[in-house]
């Protein structure tokens, strides 16, 4: 392209057509339909863009508030529940007491009975007052041995611990021997335990229930 030299404005050259090529749009002539051109395309590009912006913001916000004391629990990884029942418990050393307080009142051992009782302990027999103490529950069945035989066995069915205290219920059979009389007995028995040292234990409550007897 040559460049005039005179100063009057030159004629607009006519389109070349030596390539078979005729401009169709200038950004200096054209500058209305150029802008709508581009504004068009941003209208067509912009909502995909954003779909796109929108999508990788939730992912990120997602995993940012996503609480990080959250952890998913397998369930053959499942903690199972603790028993309520308390470490250590020896059932038989607790059902034992009242064995041998039966032995021993079978074979007529007054001492050995009362020593099986702590010093403020309290025996609630099946007809008549309650009996505190150790020396009040000594006379009470020093009475009742030397008026009677008595043959008894006990069948411990539930026992328990909390602590240092524990009790023992159960079912009793006896047969007694009195005035010549020989009667069968049966009943329910509840015995409180407290603990003294490390395995020994010594009734604090005792308890007797007597159903109907037969006399023979």
């Amino acid at each position: 392209m040559k460049i005039p030299t005179n100063t009057e404005s030159p004629s607009p050259a006519p389109p070349s057509k030596e390539h078979g090529i005729t401009p169709v749009l200038s950004l200096r002539k054209h500058k209305v339909p150029s802008l709508a051109i581009l504004l068009l395309l941003m209208i067509v590009a912009f909502p995909g863009a954003l779909v796109v912006g929108m999508h990788q913001f939730q992912r990120e916000a997602a995993i940012n508030v996503s609480p990080p004391f959250i952890t998913p629990i397998n369930a053959e990884h499942e903690v199972e529940p603790q028993s309520s029942r308390p470490h250590g418990v020896d059932a038989n050393a607790l059902a034992r007491v009242s064995e041998r307080w039966a032995k021993e009142w079978s074979a007529k051992n007054l001492e050995a009975v009362v020593a099986l009782y702590t010093d403020d302990a309290v025996f609630l027999p099946s007809i008549g007052t309650r009996v505190t103490g150790r020396q009040a529950i000594r006379d009470l069945f020093q009475k009742a041995l030397a008026s009677q035989t008595s043959d008894l066995h006990v069948h411990s069915r539930v026992t328990e611990q909390s602590g240092s205290l524990a009790y023992d219920s159960g079912e009793y059979e006896e047969t007694s021997t009195s005035g010549g009389v020989t009667q069968s007995g049966r009943g329910n028995y509840l015995v409180v335990l407290r603990r003294h040292g490390k395995d020994q234990w010594r009734i604090v409550e005792h308890m007797w229930t007597d159903l109907p007897t037969a006399a023979k």
